[in-house]
């Protein structure tokens, strides 16, 4: 909404970075069309999400498995816009505050499926501290072992002091050269 980009340009003011910092609303799976392709060496996509790791602090508001299955869809599309932005060796942070699998593990195992320039790294720089309360990603969701101790799931009913949250850090590798099967689509 105007008003936040507002209130985020206002803070980006008060802490000096507003030469550094181009905020615009917009439609974010028409960013590539504005920006172009790999034009960011880094991206944050913290997409809207069911906030399911949020409740019960949050109004209390009935969530649909249509409603999940459409946060999920949206959520996608704006990872693959967010793919299409990233310059090869450049990393994304994938960001929920839901502890729901559809929007966390099963997103992070589509994007690597229909993205297959794309790998997880857990964060290098974490905290330590952080990293000892984060669970591994939940299996059976479509990750494989050694991706599931790639992502950081943070539950409340493990940790109360946190709002249920979830985070993938991907890479983006060269494309498959053409006609190799990456095990997805064409995009990256």
């Amino acid at each position: 909404s105007a008003s936040r980009v507002a209130e985020t340009a206002a803070l980006f003011g008060q802490l000096g970075l507003s030469e550094f910092v181009d905020l615009r609303k917009m439609d974010a799976t028409k960013a590539p069309q504005v920006f172009g392709p790999s034009s960011f060496d880094r991206v944050l996509l913290d997409p809207p999400c069911s906030g399911l790791g949020l409740r019960p602090r949050l109004a209390a508001h009935p969530a649909t498995l249509r409603d999940l299955e459409q946060f999920a869809r949206y959520q996608r599309k704006l990872l693959s816009a967010a793919v299409e932005l990233l310059r090869p060796g450049g990393r994304m942070t994938y960001s929920t505050c839901t502890i729901n699998p559809m929007e966390n593990e099963e997103t992070v195992a589509w994007a690597l499926q229909a993205h297959p320039c794309l790998t997880l790294r857990l964060p290098r720089h974490s905290h330590p501290a952080l990293c000892g309360m984060a669970s591994p990603g939940l299996q059976g969701c479509g990750l494989s072992d050694s991706e599931c101790q790639e992502v950081m799931r943070f539950d409340p009913s493990t940790h109360p002091e946190f709002t249920g949250f979830f985070l993938a850090v991907f890479e983006k590798g060269a494309a498959p050269a053409s006609g190799q099967q990456g095990g997805g689509t064409d995009a990256c």
